[in-house]
């Protein structure tokens, strides 16, 4: 199609992701490049996006009929179903991501799998590994399609069986220890459900957003959090002082990790009006806590200081150690960087014991109590129970933002310990880059006052060896996965 086309480092990427997006298909591939007569290679990778099918239309006259287009191909196949078969494959064209069988006869109304098999041997559905039921991203479109075009009503009545469907089953899933196994492997399915809710304000929005809000938290995915957050606070949706103040709370630590501190201030002045107005004292305690947060980040250490101890206060009166050792993880935090070791020390021991708990579950907490004791040793010097107190911290705490601050700090107490070998500092260099890039993929940007703190000690560190091999090491670490990353930081 163009004679002397080069494969380069500058147009690699858009070819992947119009391979992807073609999921390898020969022929929809060889389809696709003989759009390259009317498309630039962007134009026509967001042509594929918008509309795959249509973009890969071909009156290539050396092709059978049913091959000039991948939709001709489709239709083809699609015609020898019958139509039993046919109205299961359309309404299997709801599922993104693919499908348990329970989740097949569920929402497409099936008495049993025998139609997924008869669909599976026509090659129009594929039944993988994983025990689950598949459709190339372009056979989907084409069931969606026709299960649009079979009556005015399937669609939308497909849809809103799929969505129920999954928003039933991730709750009762959110009962589990640790309840996000279910989304990992549903997280597409999670999101066109929590799309079709919103469109529609269906009451159970709200809890599926809480759900999919710490989800994507622990994940890392701040970015998506946010737009999600802001997505249904602009809905008009219908919900409780409770509701509002829990969305407002989730947009205000989301907005918070990406330093957009007004909004986040917005969001939790608005919270906190919430909270008091239904006098709520837990509420309140956690709106004092989110405040507290957002004035950490801006280093407005006066005023974190001033709502923490409000925080600390209600925490106490009410008894619940959750909001004291929050409380005191910040009041921590604030001494520390004003360099009062004394009353940082004072405030993270009592944290880190409220954490020692055997029902303890905010696992938050513990993590930063477990990092500001880690930082209170390196400060003295105690390099050997710093490591300690920090590897207790990325054992026992889940979100992966936390672990990575952690990281932070331990890839400095291995670096710049005493008479420690070059293999050492390359170490942490590793785990510096690996928690660099990852912090990078999530969005999220360290205080001024940690990111000081962290040249100071990369600086000692590279000074030990020789530069180029640190920041090779620090490349191969921007390589790592956050397992790995941990997995290094372990080893003594």
């Amino acid at each position: 199609v163009r004679p002397g086309f080069t494969l380069t480092a500058d147009n690699a990427q858009i070819i992947t992701d119009i391979c992807l997006r073609l999921d390898g298909v020969p022929l929809a591939i060889e389809l696709a490049t003989a759009q390259l007569r009317h498309f630039t290679l962007p134009k026509l990778c967001d042509a594929l996006n918008e509309a795959p099918l249509q973009a890969l239309a071909s009156s290539a006259r050396d092709m059978e009929p049913r091959q000039r287009t991948l939709r001709n191909s489709i239709q083809w196949s699609y015609d020898l179903l019958s139509a039993a078969e046919r109205a299961a494959f359309n309404r299997l064209g709801v599922f993104v991501g693919g499908c348990t069988s329970a989740a097949a006869l569920a929402v497409c109304e099936l008495a049993d799998d025998t139609l997924l098999h008869a669909l599976a041997d026509r090659n129009l559905l594929k039944y993988d590994a994983n025990e689950r039921w598949t459709m190339l991203e372009m056979i989907r479109e084409f069931a969606l399609d026709a299960l649009a075009q079979s009556s005015d009503d399937k669609l939308e009545q497909t849809r809103r069986q799929h969505a129920e469907y999954f928003a039933r089953i991730l709750k009762q899933d959110r009962d589990e220890a640790y309840p996000y196994h279910l989304i990992d492997v549903e997280q597409h399915n999670a999101r066109a459900t929590l799309r079709w809710l919103l469109d529609h304000k269906h009451p159970l929005t709200f809890e599926l957003t809480q759900f999919m809000g710490w989800y994507f938290h622990l994940a890392g995915l701040t970015s998506e959090n946010r737009r999600m957050h802001h997505g249904v606070l602009s809905s008009g949706i219908e919900l409780t002082p409770v509701m509002h103040y829990r969305l407002l709370s989730g947009a205000t630590i989301v907005a918070s990790l990406q330093h957009d501190f007004e909004a986040a201030l917005r969001y939790t002045q608005e919270a906190l009006a919430i909270a008091r107005a239904i006098n709520s004292q837990t509420l309140i305690a956690d709106g004092l806590l989110d405040h507290g947060m957002v004035y950490i980040e801006m280093e407005n250490y006066v005023q974190t200081k001033k709502v923490a101890l409000e925080a600390l206060g209600v925490g106490r009166r009410i008894q619940e150690p959750e909001h004291v050792a929050g409380a005191l993880n910040q009041l921590g935090k604030a001494a520390l960087a004003e360099g009062d070791i004394s009353y940082a020390s004072a405030c993270y021991e009592e944290a880190y014991t409220l954490c020692q708990a055997p029902d303890w579950r905010q696992h938050v907490y513990a993590g930063q109590a477990y990092k500001g004791m880690g930082e209170i040793e390196l400060s003295r010097g105690d390099y050997t129970a710093a490591l300690q107190f920090l590897r207790e911290g990325l054992a026992l705490s889940n979100p992966p933002v936390i672990k990575l601050w952690i990281l932070d700090v331990l890839a400095g107490v291995i670096g710049t310990m005493p008479r420690r070998t070059t293999g050492d500092v390359q170490c942490a260099a590793r785990i510096w880059g690996a928690a660099e890039a990852l912090l990078e993929k999530m969005g999220v940007v360290h205080t001024p006052h940690d990111r000081r703190r962290m040249e100071a000690l990369i600086a000692e560190a590279r000074s030990r060896i020789n530069p180029k091999t640190f920041a090779a090491a620090w490349a191969e670490g921007r390589e790592l996965s956050l397992d790995e990353a941990i997995a290094l930081a372990m080893v003594d």
